[in-house]
């Protein structure tokens, strides 16, 4: 059976947009604070930042955080996406019996990094 070339686009592209993007663009904002506190620009004795100095994360903890959210994020929507790659490949996997019950699931998943996104905050936040 031949696969018409929208569902090759509307299979792919999402997954890239979501997951790769996002993933990079976490990646290099983690890059470009790691960056920053290399040089040290990040303390600078403006009055502001005294102020707000004991307000401020350490770039290592910015870092990690960026890091768990970029893990959160991929574990959530990977399995969303990883359904529709695999029905891509194997349409029959459409006919299962319970398939409407996991990807009810996978897509609950997707859904849940954004209620798993205030708890990392919560968790990393060192006040």
């Amino acid at each position: 059976m031949e696969v018409p070339l929208y569902c090759t686009y509307h299979c792919t592209v999402p997954y890239y947009n979501t997951e790769t993007k996002a993933t990079q663009v976490l990646s290099l904002s983690s890059s470009r604070v790691r960056l920053v506190s290399s040089r040290g620009t990040w303390q600078s004795t403006t009055n502001v930042q005294d102020i707000l100095h004991p307000f401020l994360l350490a770039p290592t903890q910015i870092v990690k955080m960026l890091l768990m959210l970029m893990l959160v994020f991929s574990v959530s929507w990977l399995p969303y996406h990883a359904y529709f790659v695999a029905t891509y490949f194997s349409p029959e996997i459409r006919r299962f019996r319970y398939i409407q019950h996991i990807f009810l699931a996978f897509y609950w998943l997707a859904m849940s990094h954004a209620m798993v996104y205030p708890v990392v905050y919560y968790l990393m936040n060192p006040t």
